[in-house]
C-alpha cells in the first residue's frame, strides 16, 4: 500500500502538537485513527517516528528530518489545490493556437474577441503557420488548437469541422475558364 498525504498530513499535525489527541481534535477524526494512520505511515516507510513512552510520543531523528520534506510536499500540494480553484474560479490559464496566416488575420481574432471579454484572465497566444506546420504543433502539444481550410489526415490528431462555407472564382468575362 502507498504512502497517501492524509499519513502526511497526520504526520505534520502530530510533530507540530506532539499530541494524538489534539492532532486527532484539528484533524476532527479519532485518536485511534490518527495512531492506526502514524502505524501505517511507519510500516511503509521502514521507519519509527516517534517513541512511545507511556501515553505520551516523542518524535525520533528519523522524524525530525523526514517533516521538512512532508511539509514541502503538503505546501505543493496546497500550490495545485490553490491554482486549480483559481483556474475554475476565475478561468485564468492560457490558451496556444496555431493557424493558417489567412484564418489567424481574418477569423480567429473576431472569435476571440468574445471569448477574451468572458475569460480575461487567459493568456492567449495565436501563431500562424503553414497547413502542415498547424498539424504538427497539434499533434507534438505546441499548441492547444489548431485552425485551417484543409483536410486533416493525420491520426494522431482529431479534427472537427467548424465552419462551412461556399467559394467562388471570380474571372473576367470572356475567359477561358
Amino acid at each position: 500500500m502507498p504512502v497517501t498525504l492524509r499519513q502526511f498530513e497526520v504526520f505534520r499535525l502530530t510533530m507540530q502538537t506532539r499530541n494524538l489527541t489534539e492532532a486527532a481534535r484539528l484533524l476532527g477524526i479519532s485518536q485511534p485513527a490518527v495512531s492506526q494512520l502514524l502505524r501505517e505511515l511507519e510500516n511503509q516507510l521502514g521507519l519509527a517516528l516517534f517513541v512511545r513512552i507511556g501515553s505520551r510520543i516523542s518524535p525520533t531523528g528519523e522524524a525530525h528530518s523526514l517533516l521538512p520534506e512532508a511539509e514541502r510536499l503538503l505546501r505543493q500540494l496546497g500550490t495545485v489545490e490553490s491554482r486549480a480553484a483559481e483556474l475554475r474560479d476565475t478561468g485564468a490559464g492560457s490558451l496556444l493556437l496555431a493557424s493558417m496566416p489567412n484564418v489567424a488575420a481574418c477569423i480567429i481574432p473576431r472569435a476571440l474577441a468574445g471569448f477574451t471579454i468572458e475569460r480575461p484572465r487567459v493568456r492567449v497566444s495565436l501563431n500562424a503557420y503553414v497547413i502542415r506546420e498547424v498539424v504538427r504543433q497539434v499533434r507534438q502539444e505546441g499548441a492547444d488548437l489548431g485552425f485551417l481550410y484543409a483536410p486533416v489526415e493525420d491520426s494522431a490528431v482529431a479534427a472537427e469541422p467548424i465552419l462551412k462555407s461556399s467559394m467562388v472564382c471570380v474571372l473576367p468575362t470572356g475567359h477561358p475558364l
